[in-house]
């Protein structure tokens, strides 16, 4: 498969990164066993995950809903297996993008109010 330049906001450019094609490994059981550790909640933000949001019965379905329950991969660069991934909002999931694992744990300590924006400045978000 010929790999394509990528972009959430658009058309490929100079800054995008290269997308890859993830394969997925993780089996339905599996994604169960993961809901059921993290107790039902995201990942990054820990608030209830409401998984009949995917479903445009729901009374608050939308396309692409920021509060839907989403797969984040941990790696970017890795495939889709249990070892890879957690449960996280849409939102979270879409903030984070390439954002390293742990950088965005800082992140998610600022949006929190738990660390200081004025460090902001001094994290590399991005290699």
């Amino acid at each position: 498969m010929e790999k394509t330049g990528s972009s959430v906001g658009g058309a490929s450019g100079p800054s995008s990164q290269e997308w890859i094609p993830a394969k997925i490994y993780v089996t339905p059981e599996e994604l169960a066993e993961i809901w059921e550790k993290q107790g039902g909640k995201c990942y990054w933000f820990n608030i209830p995950l409401d998984i009949t949001l995917l479903y445009k019965d729901h009374k608050d379905w939308m396309p692409k809903h920021p509060l839907a329950p989403s797969i984040d991969k941990i790696d970017v660069n890795g495939d889709y297996t249990k070892e890879n991934i957690v449960i996280c909002t849409r939102f979270a999931n879409f903030g984070r993008n390439v954002c390293e694992f742990d950088k965005f744990h800082e992140i998610v300590d600022i949006l929190q109010g738990k660390q200081s924006t004025k460090n902001i400045v001094q994290l590399s978000l991005f290699n």
